[in-house]
């Protein structure tokens, strides 16, 4: 009989493990996309301001063919930080399900 309750103890624990994991990873996940939009927000203005200063020095005639593509590549990796991050978030979230041993 005391073998029983031993399981019982140890199985509450595994449990009581499990759920407080569950709930810091979602502190996590929430935290971290959270932190990914404001800091996106905030460089939105900088980026724009770097895009005015470029566009007038492309209407000058003053870069080159190859700073304009340049550019654009940075343009376009900027505008895909928050589907990277995303991705990057569920990706953690699965190996930390993993690495943890997920439900029995």
């Amino acid at each position: 009989m005391g073998m029983v309750n031993q399981e019982r103890k140890t199985g509450l624990k595994r449990r009581v493990d499990n759920e407080e994991a569950i709930a810091y990873s979602l502190i996590a996940i929430v935290s971290f996309i959270v932190f990914v939009a404001l800091l996106y927000i905030l460089l939105t203005p900088l980026f724009g301001g770097v895009i005015g200063v470029t566009n007038d020095q492309v209407d000058d005639g003053m870069l080159s063919h190859s700073t304009i593509a340049t550019m654009d590549w940075s343009i376009s990796l900027f505008h895909i930080i928050p589907i990277v991050s995303i991705i990057g978030i569920f990706i953690w979230g699965h190996i930390r399900a993993i690495e943890r041993g997920g439900g029995d």
